[in-house]
């Protein structure tokens, strides 16, 4: 077991994980230190709705993958946030990969009425949907085009 490093009266966070190991339920103590700190991270760089789910992923994957900490990096917060940074990376790929997707179907889509024009254009769908995708994936918010489709999300 790593050192067992007292802190302002509490574990190190080697120690608080090395014990977690043992009783899962001491984890909390890293979720509790550092929450704020790996929320912020992520609310910079994608946006609060979306730092909102990647935060929780963040602390299940730090969870799941906490026999793998270093036990002598004297904090968790470079780990937890290595762990966001790869989940924001994920995310975008698979932002992208929707993306293209959704622009291969674009041409595909039947005429629906447009919404904007009282017809559907497919050289005005083409050109939507290139200048969505020169977006930065930050910025980008795709929905679904689907005849009668509602704001149901």
């Amino acid at each position: 077991m790593g050192r067992q490093t007292v802190v302002s009266g509490q574990l190190s966070d080697a120690a608080t994980i090395a014990d977690s190991l043992r009783k899962p339920e001491s984890f909390g103590a890293i979720f509790d230190r550092h929450f704020a700190a790996v929320h912020r991270y992520l609310a910079r760089r994608v946006g609060g709705e979306r730092a909102e789910d990647l935060v929780a992923s963040t602390f299940v994957v730090a969870f799941e993958r906490r026999s793998s900490f270093q036990d002598e990096a004297s904090t968790a917060r470079p780990w937890l946030l290595g762990i966001a940074t790869n989940l924001i990376r994920e995310r975008c790929r698979d932002d992208a990969r929707e993306l293209a997707t959704r622009m291969r179907l674009g041409s595909e889509l039947p005429a629906a009425g447009g919404a904007l024009s009282g017809e559907t254009d497919p050289v005005a769908i083409a050109r939507l949907t290139a200048a969505v995708g020169e977006l930065e994936w930050e910025q980008r918010e795709v929905a679904a085009i689907e005849k009668g489709a509602g704001d149901d999300r």
